[in-house]
């Protein structure tokens, strides 16, 4: 059997968001990683086809750039809890140039390396969240960094331009695929 028919096979079997729960938050498996999970309260955004590619195509990109020899980013991304949320929080933090701001609108968080949260903002593709930006933290923790909250300033180690470059070419490969292909 070929792995794409293992990843068919799984699709199938998992249980799909209920759209006739009408905004009643749901815990969603996400195929081909089997302890990663994502609570969703409407079915029209991010289906569990879609964060998968979107997870894959994050790591496949990473270790083609970073690496991941020990596997630790591999296992941390097979043990993940995603949050889509409406809801909207403010709290302290730095820009991609490292300085501080107070009382800035949040669009993602890593609350814990096990746990993502993301504000959805209306946005029904992938691509337009900071998903990709909150899995470049759990990267970096992954090699043992802090995740680097003041990304390329010089507080705190780990985060480049590098990093920066990378989210944007998985963000335009998730948006050309999003954008192309039925899923």
């Amino acid at each position: 059997m070929s792995n794409l028919s293992i990843i068919t096979s799984d699709i199938q079997r998992i249980r799909p968001c209920d759209p006739l729960l009408g905004g009643m938050p749901q815990l969603v498996q996400i195929p081909g990683l089997s302890r990663t999970w994502q609570i969703v309260s409407n079915c029209r955004y991010f289906s569990r086809n879609r964060v998968s590619i979107a997870l894959n195509v994050f790591y496949l990109r990473w270790v083609a750039e970073f690496g991941d020899d020990d596997r630790n980013l591999l296992l941390m991304l097979n043990d993940l809890l995603i949050e889509w949320s409406t809801k909207e929080k403010t709290m302290s933090g730095y820009t991609y140039g490292g300085d501080k701001v107070e009382n800035a609108r949040v669009l993602g968080l890593v609350l814990s390396p096990g746990i993502i949260w993301i504000n959805t903002d209306n946005k029904l593709n992938v691509c337009e969240t900071s998903l990709v930006h909150e899995l470049i933290h759990i990267g970096l923790i992954s090699q043992s960094y802090r995740g680097d909250p003041d990304h390329e300033g010089p507080i705190y180690p780990g985060w480049s331009a590098k990093h920066t470059a990378l989210m944007y070419s998985i963000n335009s490969i998730l948006y050309d695929i999003e954008n192309n292909l039925i899923m």
